[in-house]
């Protein structure tokens, strides 16, 4: 017989490992940044991914994202644009968020109510902590522009 018996078969020594692209991600605080993040774009076809703080979401409101992503989607209707945002430790912003269709979430928490906001997300079509790498665009006052990027 072979070496491993029927039972063993869920501890085999050697998994396949499937090698993910990490995507990036661009954290963008005004509206300016996200007009000329979309403007030196190469492809207009390749998905963006706009990444929101929960300080914005703290200060702003639930509605301000709302409507920044409805005037997002009709200025720029040929654009592939996502939204990821921050909810922190908050999880009544995050059922919100997974209401309101965004496409991905980052939420801190354990594992018990991962499990239970994750079957929501799952039934509204919204990742929960996805990994991307992110990217800050900062400016300078003389307007040059450096990009630190850090893995979440």
């Amino acid at each position: 017989m072979g070496i491993f018996k029927s039972y063993d078969r869920d501890n085999v020594r050697f998994k396949k490992i499937y090698l993910v692209s990490n995507k990036n991600c661009y954290s963008i605080l005004t509206y300016s940044q996200l007009d000329e993040l979309i403007k030196n774009r190469k492809h207009k076809y390749n998905t963006t991914i706009v990444f929101i703080k929960n300080f914005l979401i703290k200060g702003f409101g639930i509605e301000w994202i709302k409507t920044k992503i409805k005037l997002i989607n009709k200025e720029h209707k040929n654009h592939k644009i996502q939204f990821y945002v921050d909810c922190g430790y908050d999880f009544g912003l995050s059922i919100t968020l997974i209401r309101n269709n965004i496409d991905f979430i980052k939420l801190k928490s354990n594992k018990i109510i991962l499990k239970k906001i994750e079957s929501i997300a799952k039934q509204n079509n919204v990742v929960l902590n996805p990994v991307f790498n992110i990217e800050n665009k900062i400016f300078d006052n003389n307007l040059n522009r450096r990009d630190r990027i850090y893995e979440n």
